[in-house]
């Protein structure tokens, strides 16, 4: 066997060599073999730096999981956040300045949540976004209600530039004519996503 393949180097016969089929199909086999085990190598450690990239971007899914009381007509009244589903950049705390989300790096970010009031037939119930204590373009919503059952109003989902240490609040308002909890039944209760999305 004289010759290969110029990319991967597989072995062939020439017309000038004697027919050697075993031998010929042998090393063809163990080729290929080496071949496909070096790509399944090269597969796993390019899985393993997509897998450190991904793990590099921040995310968080943060919860009211029990009432918190909104007052009347505020329009700086934000949701405290006792629960998370995840913080992979330890961005937010369930005690100390639960109210904030603190960017970890620079970057664009998602921002996508809800808020679920309970009954109360009276008044807008509203949510929006603050970066830095100003109100986010764009982020809000605003319903009016209809009937004595709870009403869950959902911020716009928005996109926002921001900086290491820039500082993301969840504003829930309403104008009920006194004071309205939030609720804390599983699917009616305040919810908040923030994503990293690029540099």
């Amino acid at each position: 066997m004289t010759a290969s393949t110029p990319l991967y180097g597989f072995p062939y016969e020439t017309l000038n060599d004697a027919p050697d089929g075993p031998n010929l199909g042998e090393d063809l086999a163990t080729a290929v073999e080496t071949k496909i085990a070096s790509l399944d190598a090269a597969d796993v450690a390019l899985d393993a730096r997509l897998d450190l990239l991904e793990a590099s971007k921040p995310y968080a899914h943060l919860l009211r999981t029990t009432t918190q009381s909104i007052a009347n007509d505020v329009t700086t009244e934000v949701i405290l956040w006792n629960g998370e589903v995840s913080d992979s950049a330890s961005a937010h705390d369930t005690v100390t300045n639960s109210d904030r989300y603190t960017i970890p790096k620079d970057g664009t970010y998602e921002s996508s949540g809800g808020v679920g009031f309970t009954s109360n037939s009276t008044g807008r119930r509203g949510c929006w976004l603050t970066k830095n204590g100003t109100i986010v373009d764009g982020s809000g919503a605003m319903v009016h209600t209809s009937s004595a059952g709870p009403t869950i109003v959902t911020a716009r989902t928005v996109t926002i530039p921001c900086v290491a240490g820039d500082i993301l609040r969840f504003v829930a308002y309403q104008q009920s004519g006194g004071a309205l909890t939030t609720s804390a039944t599983t699917f009616e209760q305040p919810s908040w996503e923030i994503r990293y999305l690029h540099a």
